[in-house]
């Protein structure tokens, strides 16, 4: 699953380097006591979901693809990716059950694992409008960064959005995207088209100054200056108005969950 090989690289890269550059021979990893990497606390766990909220879906890429030579490897020398977390029990090992002979009486059927039906089109325009969505939030956020101003004005949303983020990142996957269409679902997939297309209108119209040095700026630049710097506070606000629309009124991080909790719930777990 994407979001394993995200947690399992993750860790590696949280625990040491912060470069996502990173050759074969850096994957040699050497099994713990019980896995090959350390179940991390919940701490780390923070830590890892607000780290992949600030990735670029590239950067998620590379990710995926280093955290699956930990799978592949962890499979090859028969041991569990994740061991005891430190300081902590071992994990009990898993014995093989030995099967029954089968007996004359009729078992119920179980009942299957629920799939999307969605064809592979609409998972490609679902998935296209998340990393759009996923994309201009970050660029709003990069800019906002640029101003301590504007910093504080967002401060109060800013663990929300990494929760969103994270969420977006989950659905951003052939196996959950499609189901936004379901009949379920639909409310949701139209609040993420409303919140896309009004964030990135308001993205394309927010400018975020550079402050000159002081012996290089003139009366004209100073008025200039201030005047771009009070239409980016402006901005700033109708964007936090936004979100705060999205994320309280109309309870966004609640539903994606629901959506999560049915098609990728084991996502969930690894947030918490």
């Amino acid at each position: 699953m994407k979001y394993v090989f995200l947690f399992c690289f993750a860790l590696n890269i949280i625990g040491g380097s912060s470069q996502l550059h990173c050759s074969a021979q850096s994957m040699n990893f050497t099994p713990g006591a019980g896995g090959m990497l350390p179940m991390p606390t919940e701490e780390e766990m923070r830590e890892i979901e607000q780290f992949l909220a600030t990735l670029s879906p590239e950067d998620l890429k590379v990710l995926e693809e280093m955290g699956q030579k930990i799978i592949d490897e962890a499979n090859e020398k028969n041991v569990p990716v994740f061991g005891p977390a430190p300081g902590g029990a071992s994990q009990p090992v898993a014995t093989p059950k030995t099967e029954k002979p089968k007996e004359s009486v009729s078992t119920p059927t179980p009942t299957p694992i629920k799939k999307n039906s969605a064809t592979k089109d609409v998972v490609n325009k679902t998935r296209d409008l998340l990393q759009n969505l996923i994309e201009t939030i970050n660029a709003i956020r990069q800019k906002i960064a640029e101003e301590n101003v504007l910093e504080d004005i967002f401060a109060k949303i800013n663990l929300p959005l990494n929760t969103l983020l994270y969420y977006l990142h989950v659905v951003d996957d052939d196996k959950v995207a499609g189901s936004l269409k379901d009949t379920e679902f639909t409310s949701l997939y139209e609040l993420l088209k409303r919140l896309d297309a009004d964030l990135t209108l308001s993205n394309n119209n927010f400018y975020v100054p550079e402050a000159e040095f002081l012996n290089k700026i003139t009366p004209a630049k100073e008025k200039q200056y201030k005047q771009e710097m009070a239409a980016a506070e402006n901005m700033t606000r109708v964007i936090f108005a936004r979100f705060n629309q999205a994320l309280d009124k109309d309870l966004l991080n609640e539903e994606l969950e629901k959506l999560i909790r049915k098609y990728e719930p084991e996502a969930l777990k690894l947030k918490q």
